[in-house]
């Protein structure tokens, strides 16, 4: 059986190798993968519990970025390994 004090250590540790996603480089890698033409139609809106959730602005531009869903998550994952998930929704840009 583990010592209480281990398992503190464990997960001190852990929290510290963990990060947030920092707004301003998340944005900036969204820019790199999606390309200028895309980027000016997907914003990312959200990140909750795993999961980034980008806003566009048409149902087109829905379908597209669905159809690259896999090849986006994994590039994102190369900078943030914790991302679980990516969703797409229709909505205003901001």
């Amino acid at each position: 059986m583990d010592n209480i004090k281990d398992i503190i250590s464990s997960v001190i540790g852990k929290m510290s190798v963990s990060r947030k996603l920092d707004s301003q480089e998340i944005q900036r890698i969204w820019k790199d993968l999606l390309g200028e033409k895309a980027s000016a139609h997907c914003a990312i809106e959200d990140y909750k519990d795993g999961e980034l959730i980008a806003c566009v602005d048409s149902s087109a531009w829905l379908f597209q970025l669905n159809a690259k869903k896999a090849k986006l998550l994994a590039g994102l994952r190369q900078h943030y390994p914790e991302l679980k998930n990516l969703r797409f929704k229709i909505g205003m840009l901001r």
